[in-house]
């Protein structure tokens, strides 16, 4: 079985389907029982900086993301 714990789907500029894996431990203030209350997170976006203010667009303060790997 996969571990897709903070795998985010996501779609590229052609509409292709792709997944990515980010470290949500980067993001300052992110509530660890608020990240571990989603498996798989349907973002339906092409631009993966916008991913994180979805996430929490009340977060004053942003550390750098890992970078995306590819499952």
């Amino acid at each position: 079985m996969k571990n897709h714990r903070h795998t985010f789907f996501s779609i590229d500029k052609n509409s292709v389907l792709l997944s990515s894996r980010i470290n949500l431990f980067l993001i300052k203030g992110f509530p660890k029982d608020s990240i571990m209350s989603y498996d798989v997170l349907d973002t339906k976006l092409s631009d993966h900086k916008t991913i994180q203010l979805i996430l929490n667009p009340q977060l004053k303060e942003l550390k750098s993301k890992s970078p995306w790997i590819l499952n």
